[in-house]
């Protein structure tokens, strides 16, 4: 009877991890079936506007955009500060999607882009746009390194 009690005592264990692992297995199926939910893509928004109102949100966009470029403003600002901080040579792209989405990207082009770099410049974006009387949510800086 020792043996049919052994026995009975394993395949419970057996049984008793396969239902947990089909349990798994399920919990894991279901949570990854859910698509999140997204937002639109800026370009699907753009589309579904009015020529005269895509128009004016271009020249929106633009006349925003040139006031960063202006002279002394945010992006002269940032190449100063960046050049003070020995960061120089790099380069700043950006695209302005519209007033509240603008995505910076700095590449720089001698050193390597280390997390403490990364971290630095994003500070100093942050800040200086702050100075500026903007908000940092409008703008998504992204830090990467291009080395010869």
């Amino acid at each position: 009877m020792k043996k049919t009690v052994g026995v009975n005592r394993k395949m419970t264990r057996i049984q008793t991890t396969g239902i947990c692992l089909a349990i798994l297995v399920i919990a894991l199926a279901v949570l990854f079936s859910q698509t999140p939910v997204q937002e639109k893509p800026v370009g699907a928004v753009f589309a579904q506007l009015s020529e005269t109102e895509q128009e004016l949100s271009l020249k929106e966009v633009q006349v925003f955009n040139d006031a960063l470029l202006n002279e002394g403003a945010l992006y002269d600002q940032i190449r100063t500060e960046l050049t003070n901080k020995g960061y120089a040579p790099f380069r700043i792209m950006g695209n302005a999607y519209t007033t509240d989405q603008i995505a910076l990207q700095v590449q720089l082009q001698e050193q390597a882009a280390t997390a403490e770099n990364k971290e630095e410049i994003q500070l100093l974006f942050t800040e200086l746009i702050i100075k500026n009387g903007l908000s940092p949510s409008r703008f998504d800086v992204e830090v990467s390194s291009v080395l010869y």
